[in-house]
């Protein structure tokens, strides 16, 4: 273990992290953003969990993970384009609870059939709140972004870890069908709650409109105009792709599905999709071989805790980095090592598997904090919509890896497949580090 490690672990460096936490006022808007990334955490274990009781094999598994990387995949690629476009921060903030909402309904369904549509359908819609919030911080912190874009994840990190708290204790009390059935109930509670939070910003936006159209009735009358707009232009994209997907017209799309990658960043793009090939050659696994352990559902969940504590621990400290290639070099290789080491707990015992484990969840959670931030950073040094084609091109990689990973599993076993992980993201390095005009300080 690194001595910049141990000194992230100790009672001193929590300490004073909690103490910058409390001196430094963070906006109320920021805690909008807590129950999405509280049920987000249950529900990417949840979903798994209920497949696996549902006799799901690892190809299974792994097609359940492609297809919620897939609703990642295009939800970053039109609600980053869209936000950014529209700057309708508050209104796709909170549809994207909405869409939380309705995911987590129809994981009622307890079919396969039911999995797989809230597996598509939940990270899809949600999507655009988490670029609503990203966008929100941009606009109105750019002085300080690296500052606030870190404590703004630092509290979705500790969100996150909440609901795998909450997971933990839950999983022990609750089959997952019913915890489903709690999820939904919160999902639908938590509209409110974000709507209270960014109360004040949808007020503000409504006094702007009175100003600007002298009274109510004008108001309304250009909201209504912009709901039918906004209605024709939706039916006609619709329509639009349809028409493209019938005829094999690859070449003419919609203008939300348009990704320019100049010809600078392809390295900086490509490295993306490679590293995140290999983790979905290896993390849709991950669940697959601790139940394959004999791990009870509460452990499974107490995996993740362990590695988002560390990641919520680590988010402030991204923003201090002073050479964001070399940690993001540090960050796969630590990586990489990890997926290697991985493969001794299919033939370890129980208790010396789960020992791993916990030691693998640690040095995840804390590359992941650098991971997530440093390229989210790197895409807004280009535009903001690149943000979403930088996530695009992650859950592309990830789809990919997590097809291939079920497959290679389950043909060759986990000897074969986390050592080829571990070879895929030693060439994601190396195209990290050729990858140029992107990374600053």
């Amino acid at each position: 273990m690194s001595r910049s490690f141990r000194r992230l672990l100790s009672k001193k460096a929590i300490r004073g992290v909690l103490a910058i936490s409390l001196k430094t006022k963070t906006p109320k808007t920021f805690y909008a953003i807590v129950p999405h990334k509280a049920v987000l955490a249950i529900i990417s274990t949840l979903i798994a969990l209920m497949a696996i009781h549902l006799g799901a094999s690892s190809v299974e598994v792994g097609v359940i993970i492609a297809l919620m990387t897939i609703g990642n995949l295009l939800g970053s690629l039109i609600w980053a384009k869209v936000v950014a476009q529209t700057r309708k921060y508050v209104t796709f903030y909170l549809f994207g609870y909405l869409g939380l909402f309705i995911g987590c309904l129809l994981l009622l369904d307890e079919t396969m059939e039911g999995v797989y549509a809230a597996a598509l359908t939940i990270p899809l819609l949600s999507a655009s709140t988490y670029f609503s919030a990203l966008f929100l911080v941009n606009e109105e912190f750019s002085d300080r972004l690296s500052e606030m874009v870190g404590r703004f994840e630092s509290i979705g990190g500790w969100a996150w870890v909440g609901g795998l708290v909450f997971g933990v204790i839950a999983a022990k009390a609750l089959s997952p069908f019913d915890f489903s059935a709690v999820l939904t109930i919160a999902s639908f509670l938590a509209i409110f709650y974000a709507s209270s939070l960014l109360g004040g910003k949808i007020l503000h936006r409504a006094i702007e409109g009175l100003k600007k159209d002298f009274g109510l009735l004008p108001l309304l009358d250009s909201a209504l105009e912009k709901v039918v707009g906004f209605e024709e232009v939706a039916i006609e994209e619709v329509l639009t792709g349809f028409h493209e997907v019938l005829t094999g017209d690859v070449v003419q799309y919609s203008q939300y599905f348009k990704i320019a990658i100049p010809r600078e960043y392809l390295a900086f793009y490509l490295s993306q999709v490679v590293a995140f090939v290999s983790f979905g050659l290896v993390y849709p696994q991950l669940v697959p071989i601790m139940k394959m352990k004999g791990f009870e559902d509460s452990i499974v969940y107490l995996i993740s805790l362990t590695s988002s504590i560390i990641a919520a621990l680590t988010y402030t400290r991204v923003g201090k980095t002073q050479d964001p290639r070399r940690a993001l070099f540090t960050s796969y290789a630590t990586r990489a090592l990890l997926f290697f080491a991985l493969v001794a707990s299919i033939w370890l015992s129980a208790e010396a598997a789960l020992a791993l484990l916990l030691f693998f969840s640690l040095l995840d959670g804390y590359t992941w904090a650098y991971i997530v931030i440093l390229l989210n950073l790197s895409a807004m040094n280009i535009s903001k919509e690149a943000v979403g084609v930088s996530n695009f091109m992650r859950n592309l990689g990830y789809v990919a890896g997590s097809v291939a990973g079920g497959i290679v599993a389950t043909a060759f076993g986990y000897a074969v497949s986390l050592p080829l992980a571990a070879a895929v993201l030693a060439l994601g390095v190396a195209l990290t580090m050729s990858a140029r005009g992107v990374f600053k300080a």
